[in-house]
């Protein structure tokens, strides 16, 4: 399945409510929340897990529209390139734009693919889960949701 940069994945677009993406993919196999701040329940991730390692986010912040997409599976590519179980080495060959954004040591690091919003999580220097976004204003503040 190839990502859709800014769009999403497959007939999965951002911006569609949970009962869009149900209609296409079904009733998810589990649905897990996310609270960043504990004394600020409001703002909260309804996070939708399917099979194949993918997940679609729902943010208070976004009105619970789809806003973020997220996958460990290695049927997941970028412009035809497998990205999930392979050395960053080689992923930076095929995305030479792409820059560590943060290391974490122990547990991982984060690369960015800047002109396609992907984000890499890389574990042991191979790419463990990826990460995609809808496209934003210059503020970087509002979402420009796809048509």
């Amino acid at each position: 399945m190839n990502i859709l940069p800014y769009i999403g994945i497959g007939d999965i677009k951002f911006g569609m409510t949970m009962n869009d993406v149900r209609s296409f993919w079904g009733q998810p196999e589990n649905i897990r929340y996310f609270i960043p701040i504990e004394n600020n329940p409001e703002e909260r991730d309804v996070i939708w897990e399917y099979e194949d390692t993918l997940e679609f986010s729902f943010s208070s912040d976004d009105e619970f529209l789809l806003s973020t997409i997220t996958s460990s599976s290695e049927k997941i590519r970028l412009n035809d390139v497998v990205l999930v179980g392979r050395d960053i080495s080689e992923v930076s060959l095929d995305f030479p734009t792409i820059y560590l954004e943060d290391d974490f040591e122990e547990t991982g690091q984060s690369y960015d693919i800047p002109e396609f919003d992907v984000t890499l999580w890389v574990k042991n220097g191979v790419v463990d889960t990826v990460l995609f976004f809808p496209k934003y204003d210059a503020s970087g503040n509002n979402v420009i949701w796809p048509s």
